[in-house]
């Protein structure tokens, strides 16, 4: 028999598949409710939603969660991943490579996953580079619709990552 807050998880999983970020954030919240929950479970609610917070461009709070994710679980290498994607999007590559560096270490096998996601941020920071150069305005116009276009370029990873690290 699951669970009340594994269910809730569960829900809270599905609503961010549907897009439905601020539900499912509410879901995650209520899941961890419960004092009696696992570390990996805790760990687990906290790094989905500062998945959601990060899709709805508050990164401030997704920081937060995953950080604290990582002090619940410091074993948890998703976590790591997502630390990892967010600094990326934020312009912060040190701090970036640390933490895919912290998930490769957790788990080798990840290794494949995180150079997917290298590869995919280095061709929109090379677009973002290579757009900034032109100097008029309409080109400036246009540099803004890039920058959009990266970030739902990484959005598309955390979709990705949450759908393949949801499923149970």
């Amino acid at each position: 028999m699951m669970k009340i807050n594994e269910s809730k998880l569960i829900e809270g999983d599905k609503l961010t598949k549907e897009g439905k970020y601020e539900e499912a954030i509410k879901k995650y919240y209520s899941a961890l409710e419960n004092e009696k929950n696992s570390t990996y479970f805790k760990s687990k609610i906290l790094t989905n939603r500062g998945i959601c917070y990060n899709l709805m461009n508050e990164n401030k709070k997704a920081l937060k969660d995953l950080n604290e994710s990582t002090i619940v679980n410091p074993d948890y290498s998703f976590t790591y991943i997502m630390k990892g994607v967010i600094n990326s999007q934020i312009g912060s590559p040190e701090n970036a490579k640390k933490d895919f560096a912290k998930a490769k270490e957790l788990d080798p096998s990840m290794s494949k996953l995180i150079k997917e996601i290298n590869t995919k941020i280095d061709k929109t920071s090379k677009e973002k580079k290579e757009n900034k150069d032109k100097d008029t305005k309409e080109d400036k116009k246009d540099d803004n619709e890039i920058i959009v276009n990266d970030y739902r370029d990484n959005t598309e990873i955390n979709i990705t990552l949450c759908k393949e690290d949801c499923v149970y």
